[in-house]
Protein backbone atom coordinates (compact mmCIF):
# COMPACT_ATOMS: atom_id res chain seq x y z
CA UNK A 1 0.00 0.00 0.00
CA UNK A 2 2.71 2.11 1.16
CA UNK A 3 4.61 1.88 -2.49
CA UNK A 4 1.49 2.66 -4.30
CA UNK A 5 0.65 5.93 -2.34
CA UNK A 6 4.41 6.82 -3.62
CA UNK A 7 3.20 6.69 -6.88
CA UNK A 8 0.13 8.42 -6.73
CA UNK A 9 2.16 10.94 -5.28
CA UNK A 10 5.26 11.28 -7.87
CA UNK A 11 2.56 11.28 -10.76
CA UNK A 12 0.44 14.09 -9.10
CA UNK A 13 3.74 15.93 -8.41
CA UNK A 14 4.88 15.64 -11.38
CA UNK A 15 1.92 17.07 -13.18
CA UNK A 16 1.00 19.42 -10.58
CA UNK A 17 3.52 20.31 -7.79
CA UNK A 18 7.06 19.98 -8.85
CA UNK A 19 8.28 20.46 -4.94
CA UNK A 20 6.40 17.38 -4.73
CA UNK A 21 8.41 15.41 -7.32
CA UNK A 22 11.20 17.06 -6.61
CA UNK A 23 11.27 15.45 -3.09
CA UNK A 24 11.42 12.25 -4.26
CA UNK A 25 14.39 13.33 -6.62
CA UNK A 26 16.47 14.48 -3.69
CA UNK A 27 15.23 11.21 -1.76
CA UNK A 28 16.53 8.97 -4.78
CA UNK A 29 13.22 6.81 -4.60
CA UNK A 30 14.30 4.85 -7.55
CA UNK A 31 17.11 3.81 -5.41
CA UNK A 32 14.51 2.29 -2.54
CA UNK A 33 12.39 0.69 -5.05
CA UNK A 34 15.51 -1.13 -6.76
CA UNK A 35 17.15 -2.26 -2.95
CA UNK A 36 13.51 -3.53 -1.99
CA UNK A 37 13.46 -5.86 -5.02
CA UNK A 38 17.39 -6.69 -3.82
CA UNK A 39 16.01 -8.88 -1.17
CA UNK A 40 15.44 -12.62 -2.60
CA UNK A 41 12.35 -12.73 -0.27
CA UNK A 42 10.89 -10.01 -2.41
CA UNK A 43 11.31 -11.35 -6.13
CA UNK A 44 8.32 -13.48 -6.09
CA UNK A 45 4.78 -12.95 -4.37
CA UNK A 46 2.83 -9.80 -3.87
CA UNK A 47 6.22 -7.36 -3.08
CA UNK A 48 7.55 -8.29 -6.11
CA UNK A 49 3.88 -7.84 -8.26
CA UNK A 50 3.59 -4.56 -6.51
CA UNK A 51 6.58 -3.54 -7.19
CA UNK A 52 6.71 -4.26 -10.66
CA UNK A 53 2.79 -2.53 -11.18
CA UNK A 54 3.89 0.58 -9.24
CA UNK A 55 7.20 1.05 -11.49
CA UNK A 56 5.20 0.54 -14.91
CA UNK A 57 2.35 3.19 -13.34
CA UNK A 58 4.75 5.27 -12.43
CA UNK A 59 6.96 5.15 -15.90
CA UNK A 60 3.51 5.51 -17.78
CA UNK A 61 2.49 8.41 -16.27
CA UNK A 62 5.36 10.86 -15.34
CA UNK A 63 5.08 13.88 -18.26
CA UNK A 64 7.54 15.84 -17.37
CA UNK A 65 11.33 16.20 -19.23
CA UNK A 66 12.96 15.93 -15.87
CA UNK A 67 10.73 13.08 -14.69
CA UNK A 68 11.33 11.18 -17.37
CA UNK A 69 15.19 11.96 -16.87
CA UNK A 70 15.18 10.86 -13.75
CA UNK A 71 13.31 7.48 -14.37
CA UNK A 72 16.20 6.60 -16.62
CA UNK A 73 18.89 8.23 -14.99
CA UNK A 74 21.83 6.39 -12.56
CA UNK A 75 20.58 2.69 -14.01
CA UNK A 76 17.91 1.84 -11.57
CA UNK A 77 15.36 0.53 -14.38
CA UNK A 78 17.83 -1.26 -15.94
CA UNK A 79 18.99 -3.00 -12.53
CA UNK A 80 15.74 -3.49 -12.06
CA UNK A 81 15.16 -5.37 -15.54
CA UNK A 82 18.45 -7.49 -14.92
CA UNK A 83 16.81 -8.83 -10.79
CA UNK A 84 16.29 -12.32 -11.26
CA UNK A 85 12.65 -12.55 -10.24
CA UNK A 86 10.44 -16.03 -9.70
CA UNK A 87 9.34 -16.62 -13.42
CA UNK A 88 8.16 -19.75 -11.94
CA UNK A 89 5.23 -17.25 -10.65
CA UNK A 90 2.84 -16.57 -13.50
CA UNK A 91 1.51 -13.58 -11.88
CA UNK A 92 4.79 -12.18 -11.56
CA UNK A 93 6.25 -13.20 -14.98
CA UNK A 94 3.24 -11.05 -16.19
CA UNK A 95 3.76 -8.03 -14.35
CA UNK A 96 7.53 -7.95 -15.35
CA UNK A 97 6.23 -8.30 -19.27
CA UNK A 98 4.43 -5.44 -18.87
CA UNK A 99 6.81 -3.51 -17.01
CA UNK A 100 9.28 -4.30 -19.98
CA UNK A 101 6.42 -2.88 -22.70
CA UNK A 102 5.60 0.45 -20.07
CA UNK A 103 9.59 1.06 -20.71
CA UNK A 104 9.72 0.83 -24.78
CA UNK A 105 6.74 2.48 -24.97
CA UNK A 106 8.37 5.35 -23.14
CA UNK A 107 11.77 5.11 -24.75
CA UNK A 108 12.41 7.52 -27.71
CA UNK A 109 15.52 9.47 -28.97
CA UNK A 110 16.00 11.69 -25.84
CA UNK A 111 15.46 9.15 -23.55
Amino acid sequence: ETIRSIAEFMIWGDQNEPRIFDFFLENNIMHYLHRVLQQPANRTGDVAKQVLQTLSIIIQNIRSETGTYFLFSNNHINNIVEIRFDFEDEEVLGYYISFLKTISLKLNQST
